[in-house]
């Protein structure tokens, strides 16, 4: 089976040491994610790497719709334990210039072969505490985007660092 959400196929070929068998054996093409909705999230994982504590910073995620249905999003949150520094901002989905998320009750639908895009924001309101090589240890934060393909939950991990420049 495909690992990921993008379209893949394999080849089988079964030899047998039947009679009545073909000498080269029989093969079997496979395929998965061909038909249906299919669902890209770029970038992935997301780095904001080093930023001023205090100064906002932003990176555009994208969400392609792959498949050949339309790609039905009900939802775009943060996981619990994400790290308080960094926020979505949706005011860039059709439908959601409000501010509000996809859900439920209102999914957010994506035609085939269309993409829309929404916003990370990183605003460090520390220095990072550093590890035993002295390297800092970064803010995490999961996006999770909840979605009617076959992976129903993406997991796309967002990183930075606050850094004191005075």
């Amino acid at each position: 089976a495909p690992t990921g959400t993008l379209p893949a196929s394999a080849s089988l070929q079964i030899v047998s040491s039947d009679e009545n068998a073909p000498e080269e054996g029989l093969g079997l093409l496979m395929t998965g994610n061909t038909a249906g909705p299919c669902i890209q999230v770029t970038p992935s994982p997301l780095s904001f790497g080093g930023k001023a504590i205090g100064e906002l910073s932003v990176l555009p995620v994208e969400i392609v719709s792959c498949g050949s249905a339309p790609l039905e999003i009900s939802g775009i949150a943060l996981s619990k334990g994400s790290s308080p520094d960094f926020a979505l901002d949706m005011t860039s989905l059709p439908g959601f210039e409000d501010g509000s998320a996809p859900s439920e009750e209102q999914k957010l639908v994506v035609p085939s072969n269309e993409t829309v895009s929404f916003v990370l924001r990183f605003n460090p309101d520390a220095e990072n505490p550093k590890d035993s090589q002295n390297q800092p240890i970064p803010d995490v934060a999961h996006i999770l985007v909840s979605n009617n393909t076959f992976n129903s939950v993406i997991d796309v991990e967002a990183t930075g660092v606050g850094v004191d420049v005075t």
